[in-house]
This record gives structure tokens, sequence and C-alpha cells, in this order.
């Protein structure tokens, strides 16, 4: 790992320390390995939503065939959560300081 990046993750993880945002962008390979079918299938029933979707088209696009096409495709998809997303609250930042030393 570079350096940037660790500083980076080091930064985010002192400053919020108590909120996914300070978790590593990448996960752990611990974690990483450990996720489930089951997981998987019940994030993306939580995220994929009509109200987390945007379409858009650019060119010479057909505005009736791209809105057919776009509710053929994603018109089943609730418009809504089903139920509350976890660690969804506002993080909070703890003023720090981080020293890092490199001989």
């Amino acid at each position: 790992m570079d350096p940037y990046t660790i500083s980076t993750e080091s930064v985010h993880y002192t400053a919020f320390r108590d909120h996914y945002l300070g978790q590593p962008a990448n996960g752990n390979k611990d974690v990483v390995y450990s996720i489930t079918t089951d997981q998987i299938r019940e994030f993306h029933n939580s995220h994929y939503v009509g109200r987390n979707i945007v379409v858009s088209g650019a060119g010479n696009v057909n505005h009736e065939a791209l809105v057919n096409e776009v509710s053929a495709r994603f018109g089943s998809l609730p418009a809504s959560r089903i139920s509350e997303v976890p660690n969804s609250e506002q993080p909070y930042f703890t003023p720090s300081l981080m020293y890092q030393r490199d001989d």
C-alpha cells in the first residue's frame, strides 16, 4: 500500500471512529471473504430501489423508447427501502491529531 492510502485511511479512522466512514474503503481480507450470498441479496434488496437509481440518456435518444425500456427493466423495483439501513445515521467528526513517523 502506498503512504497516501495508509494516511488517508488512518485519518478517516481517527476522525470517524464510530461510523462506517472510518472503516477501510476496501474492507479487510477476513471480512471480504466472510460475506455470504444472503448478505449480498439483503444489500441488493435494501439499496437497489427506485429512489437510489438515476437513468440518463445522451445524444440522439428517442425519449419514448428510453422511458419504455427503463419501465420494462426497472418498473418492478420498489420505490423506497423496505427496512431501515443499518448505520445510516449522520457520522460525527472527532477532532484529533495524528502523527506518522517513517524512519
